[in-house]
């Protein structure tokens, strides 16, 4: 899924898409703000989706709540940071 609008609660009266996404038993969603693709390392290279994807699908087999710890900690120990810059959402969504 693409983003189809701004960001959402920043600009009045915008007008977003709505999509939908049929979901299989198992198939997982993780919903994501920037804070997480966008952290940096010392060398200014961004943690980025690929690296999120990546993350995903190493720990697809744990609860959603699990992956979320996992991919923080990751999205941390590149930035090696103990707390990220930018504020960050994860929501991670696992159908049964």
């Amino acid at each position: 899924m693409e983003p189809t609008g701004g960001i959402l609660g920043v600009h009045e009266n915008f007008d977003y898409e709505e999509q939908q996404v049929d979901l299989a038993r198992g198939d997982l969603l993780i919903l994501y703000t920037d804070g997480i693709t966008e952290a940096e390392n010392f060398h200014s290279e961004m943690f980025g989706e690929e690296r999120l994807r990546e993350s995903g699908l190493a720990n697809r087999h744990l609860s959603p709540g699990k992956m979320i710890e996992c991919l923080v900690d990751e999205v941390r120990s590149f930035a090696d940071k103990p707390e990220l810059i930018d504020d960050f959402t994860v929501i991670a969504i696992r159908k049964l």
